[in-house]
């Protein structure tokens, strides 16, 4: 199994980095990786993006219309947020299960906090609402991530999915 290793840091937070070019920086990069993968080996495509990204296909019902409406809203103004958007979709509707080279996760955490690794939980689906967030320690994004990149059972588990990581027991929707 061959591994792709990450494209960069993505969008600076700054407000040249948020509102300057490149506006389509995560989707472009993740287009053109996937495009150019060929085998004759698979490759693992792990994306870190946000609960901001709906699941395509409608499937993050817990969603209001409120809080749709709100971001469509920092879609529309924020750059960066449509880009993370733009390129989970590209993976849902585009590689999707056809590429047999490219399998993919992306990995969905919820307010990014200090710390190190703790117990944490992975979901299917959306947990908490943009209105009422939850906490995911980035030291836990990047152990789920190393787990997905190296653990069979673990890659299996989640790959052609949006999981959703955030702080608490360790716990899954579906087992790991």
């Amino acid at each position: 199994m061959a591994y792709a290793h990450g494209i960069g840091p993505g969008h600076v937070i700054s407000l040249r980095g948020i509102f300057g070019p490149p506006r389509d920086l995560v989707a472009r990069a993740t287009r053109r990786l996937c495009r150019a993968i060929e085998g004759p080996t698979p490759v693992r495509f792990i994306l870190m993006s946000s609960v901001s990204v709906n699941h395509p296909g409608r499937l993050d019902a817990r969603r209001g219309s409120l809080e749709r409406a709100l971001l469509w809203l920092i879609r529309a103004f924020v750059p960066p947020s449509r880009d993370n958007q733009d390129a989970a979709d590209f993976l849902w509707s585009e590689i999707g299960a056809r590429s047999p080279f490219v399998q993919w996760v992306v990995v969905r955490p919820d307010t990014l906090a200090d710390g190190d690794v703790s117990e944490y939980a992975v979901h299917e689906s959306l947990v908490s609402s943009l209105l009422a967030p939850g906490k995911s320690r980035m030291a836990n994004v990047a152990h789920f991530m190393c787990e997905l990149a190296t653990d069979p059972k673990t890659w299996e588990t989640w790959m052609g999915k949006l999981p959703v990581i955030i702080n608490g027991p360790r716990r899954s929707a579906i087992p790991l």
